[in-house]
């Protein structure tokens, strides 16, 4: 088989040639149904033998590609090492290093757990040690009874009472043995009158102390007051004691525990800060390579497309070269007729081969345009070419082939 640019094959070509094409594939390792139709997976194969062997990558059968794969079949060598995998770009080398999820490291995760603990030392509340000491003195000093004072019911009124009725006894027994003295030892009226005088008068001593007792009572109840007051204000005195221990106890913990909650929420906000900061520098690069990439693709679209262009150019400048050669011998073997007939002639002639020659021209630039359109569907579908950037390239390609129509 002899391959030429007017026979070249490419996706849509059928019969002997292409299943020629596929067994010359197939003996080189690729897996292509033999049905002598050049379909997408032919094309594929293609593309990739051409990338393989520094061909030009359009997934045309032309005199370079079979050449190439004659030769290659005419001097066998040995089965290729399996290429290693390609080294990563550095898109995707920044796409594979994004930052994970935030997760708070171990360190932020023992404070946590720290302030949790503490949480458990809170201080419960106060109970006083002298609450039923405190309410028992109260109860008394406000429910103590009134001072009175009966001096019969005094037992020192009572002491007083016995010494003053045994002096008063004595004073009459005496005052009756004067008596008796003066009239010769014998006891008489007088003597009986005179004792009794004397007792009554040392009885009437004994009044003269009630007020002194009185005063005494008074001075000892109020003294009885004043004692439980006293010791009120010491049970007092020591419960606001240890309730001011539990307090400064209690600011101690509140304390502590804004110190380790500050640091536990510095620690976790300087660490989620951090990762944030990565993740801004990471986007940031990322949206560099990605724009890089971007690129990098549109500068080979342009390439392939320039080539497409100039191999489009050469067949358009090679067709009308034929034109003119063709058109030249025609007119060169009827010198002969008359120059009006010639003239008629000549003119029919040229219009219709520049009709022909722009006809076929617009052709070949279609067929061509069509040709980019579907290979720009073929590497939007091979993950080469984003949805937006592929819809952008056949939106150019359709409005030149619109243009192409009219």
């Amino acid at each position: 088989m002899a391959i030429t640019s007017s026979n070249n094959l490419r996706r849509g070509s059928r019969g002997d040639d292409v299943l020629e094409l596929q067994r010359k594939l197939n003996q080189l390792g690729y897996s292509l149904d033999e049905d002598a139709s050049y379909g997408r997976a032919t094309e594929a194969a293609v593309r990739d033998y051409q990338s393989k062997n520094s061909l030009n990558i359009d997934g045309v059968v032309g005199t370079n590609t079979w050449g190439a794969l004659t030769r290659q079949q005419a001097n066998p060598t040995a089965p290729e090492t399996p290429a290693a995998p390609p080294e990563p770009t550095a898109l995707q080398k920044t796409e594979a290093s994004k930052p994970g999820a935030y997760q708070k490291s171990d360190s932020v995760l023992a404070a946590e757990q720290d302030l949790v603990d503490y949480e458990k030392n809170k201080p419960g509340a106060y109970q006083s040690s002298y609450s039923d000491q405190i309410q028992e003195l109260l109860d008394k000093v406000m429910n103590r009874e009134k001072f009175s004072y009966d001096f019969n019911a005094d037992p020192l009124y009572q002491q007083y009472k016995d010494q003053y009725m045994q002096g008063g006894k004595q004073a009459m027994m005496d005052t009756t043995a004067q008596a008796a003295a003066l009239s010769g030892g014998f006891g008489n009226s007088y003597g009986a009158t005179a004792g009794n005088l004397a007792y009554q008068q040392y009885l009437k001593g004994m009044n003269d102390v009630i007020p002194d007792l009185y005063s005494a009572a008074l001075n000892q109840y109020q003294n009885e007051g004043q004692t439980m007051q006293n010791n009120l204000g010491i049970l007092q005195g020591l419960d606001q004691a240890d309730y001011g221990r539990h307090q400064d106890a209690l600011a101690d913990y509140y304390n502590q525990l804004n110190y380790q909650y500050n640091k536990t929420n510095n620690m976790s906000q300087e660490e989620y800060n951090k990762y944030m900061n990565d993740l801004s520098a990471w986007q940031a690069d990322r949206d560099y390579e990605y724009g890089k990439d971007w690129n990098d693709k549109q500068l080979a679209y342009q390439k392939e497309q320039d080539a497409l262009a100039q191999s489009n150019w050469e067949k358009e400048f090679n067709l009308a070269l034929q034109a003119s050669s063709g058109s030249g011998g025609s007119s060169g073997g009827s010198s002969g007729r008359s120059s009006s007939s010639k003239s008629k002639s000549s003119k029919s002639s040229s219009s219709k081969s520049n009709m022909s020659n722009a006809e076929a021209m617009a052709a070949i630039r279609r067929d061509a345009t069509a040709v980019s359109i579907r290979n720009v569907l073929e590497e939007e579908k091979a993950g080469k070419l984003t949805w937006y950037e592929a819809k952008d390239r056949i939106n150019g390609l359709e409005d030149y082939l619109e243009f192409l129509k009219k």
